[in-house]
């Protein structure tokens, strides 16, 4: 009888356990919920998964996945997640490190002979951890006269783009500088080593031991992707749709759902493909040949998030946006992807780890995640930071304009940005985007600085400069037909009402804005920096353009 009474109190107390764990999850799910709740049926969607102990606990579709047909977005709905894929590129690389098949301090040349010998080794590490110094092909193809989003772009365009170029960035190892084309080029050694085309290679090695049913790396414009969702951004408060524009897998291109992403997160901590050594490889982080540890690993970020271990990867392209967060001590990852531009789905998945890691979290905001900070002195103070700033880290100038008791940030494009204080010298910006801040200093020589920072990537300067002025008289000597071999592309460089203009016949025009003498900030992205040669007889005879990830492009001067 005795035994019976205990064995009734265990069960119960089991029972009551059991309730009450099942009662705090699903709060935490409902917590989960609110969080989209701006999403339904007259809004682009998301997708959430959520691993907790080694398995899937939560999979939930939000919003709508195609607003044409009124297809809402469902944990089963394809996505394409952007250069979140790099981490299933860096994997496959891994398996074939763990077959000695491959080293990751390979000379990428032993696999792409035609690689351009640029008296720089170049290695396999190097690519996976963006400090190889490759430039970035998507300032390439907009400075070769190509849109991102408007005009497809296939495998075999952008490696030639990319192998025709004649110059880095930096030697390799010297810098970290994200760039697409890396992974576009670790895509290529995968087929070139497996004799199986990328996406084969994949479906083979990864997504189907892990019963990854529906994901794929997308390598066809013509293929048909059954249920996958549309994409799309904001205009002037209008929905717009985005076509498929990118066919060239490794660096993104990658369709999958939230259920499978769920079986490629839990494959991290049970190891289904992959041994230690795959997974040592790509959480150990890079250190540059200075000795410098930055963040980036191979495939991944290690990212401590309030001081807890965080690996994690972004991928945002034209219509998407999608984030993945793993924290291995606290055996908790989450994943959500977006499939609309505009979405914050970094800050929406921190906000998911702060709900299951029982962490304080500040108010949720679409227009501003995050609190407002009151500037606690005279806000005239900020008057001493208004000024013309330039990058060299960047090629990239700046305005900083204090207006309205406020200070602004002014891209070269005219997009401005409203700065957060933090402190008194430190500063965010106030439209969504999280772990990015600028600070101000003086530096050695006296002059105003300030540092802009995005996560844990080193800061770029930013030094006080005072513009120079032209005339349009003075503008005429940069006027002229300018082509460059390397990007097989031509710009007339013309003076358009005071203005000096770089035109494409693609691409229309740039406004050039003078910096230094002969130097020029552009007002695209590709279009850095412009800084115009002079030959022996001091005529303007070139130009080279160079932006954050695309430096040192030579133009010739081909008609005045």
């Amino acid at each position: 009888m005795t035994l019976k009474v205990n064995l009734l109190k265990i069960c119960s107390i089991l029972l009551i356990t059991f309730y009450q764990y099942g009662n705090a999850q699903d709060n935490q799910f409902a917590k989960v919920d609110s969080l989209f709740n701006h999403l339904n049926s007259q809004t682009p969607g998301a997708v959430v998964t959520i691993v907790k102990n080694d398995r899937v606990i939560y999979t939930k579709g939000y919003g709508m996945a195609n607003l044409s047909y009124n297809i809402p977005m469902t944990e089963n709905a394809l996505i394409d997640i952007g250069s979140c894929a790099k981490t299933f590129t860096a994997f496959g690389i891994s398996l074939l490190v763990e077959d000695g098949i491959i080293s990751l301090d390979d000379d990428i040349r032993t696999y792409i002979p035609e690689f351009p010998d640029y008296s720089h080794k170049i290695t396999i590490r190097h690519l996976g951890t963006h400090t190889s110094g490759i430039r970035e092909w998507i300032q390439l193809i907009h400075l070769s006269g190509y849109e991102y989003i408007g005009d497809p772009k296939t495998k075999q365009h952008l490696l030639n783009l990319i192998l025709n170029q004649e110059g880095l960035n930096f030697v390799p190892g010297e810098k970290f500088n994200y760039s697409n084309s890396n992974y576009l080029l670790l895509a290529e050694i995968i087929e070139r080593v497996s004799g199986k085309s990328f996406a084969q290679f994949t479906d083979e090695y990864i997504f189907q031991p892990l019963d990854m049913r529906d994901t794929y790396f997308y390598d066809d414009f013509f293929k048909i992707r059954k249920n996958a969702a549309s994409r799309y951004y904001f205009e002037n408060n209008e929905i717009k749709e985005v076509p498929q524009h990118h066919a060239a897998p490794g660096d993104g291109s990658l369709y999958t759902t939230a259920q499978d992403f769920g079986k490629w997160l839990v494959n991290f901590a049970d190891n289904k493909i992959g041994n230690s050594n795959v997974f040592s490889t790509m959480e150990k982080q890079m250190k540059l040949n200075d000795s410098t540890i930055i963040s980036a690993t191979f495939g991944q970020y290690f990212d401590p998030y309030k001081g807890k271990i965080q690996f994690q990867h972004s991928g945002d392209a034209g219509g998407i946006n999608s984030h993945y967060a793993r924290f291995p001590n606290e055996k908790l990852s989450v994943f959500v992807s977006c499939n609309d531009y505009n979405c914050t789905a970094q800050f929406l998945a921190l906000k998911i780890v702060d709900i299951f890691l029982d962490q304080e979290s500040e108010p949720f905001s679409i227009k501003n995640p995050g609190n407002r900070t009151t500037y606690s002195k005279d806000p005239s103070s900020l008057l001493t930071l208004d000024g013309y700033y330039w990058s060299e880290d960047v090629n990239l100038s700046r305005r900083i304009e204090f207006r309205s008791d406020s200070l602004f940030y002014l891209r070269a494009n005219g997009i401005e940005s409203l700065l957060i204080p933090i402190t008194e010298s430190k500063f965010t910006f106030d439209e969504g985007t999280i772990d990015t801040k600028i600070w101000f200093e003086v530096n050695s020589s006296g002059k105003r600085t300030f540092l802009y920072q995005y996560q844990n990537d080193q800061p770029n300067t930013f030094v006080e400069y005072e513009p120079i002025t032209y005339d349009p008289s003075e503008l005429k000597q940069f006027a002229g037909l300018y082509f460059s071999p390397e990007l097989r592309s031509i710009y007339e460089i013309k003076v358009d009402s005071g203005v000096l203009i770089a035109s494409h016949f693609r691409k229309g025009n740039t406004k050039l804005s003078p910096v230094m003498v002969d130097l020029f900030s552009g007002s695209s992205f590709s279009f850095g920096q412009v800084k115009f040669l002079r030959n022996k007889e001091n005529l303007v005879d070139s130009f080279i353009v160079s932006s954050k990830n695309a430096k040192g492009i030579r133009f010739e001067k081909i008609q005045e």
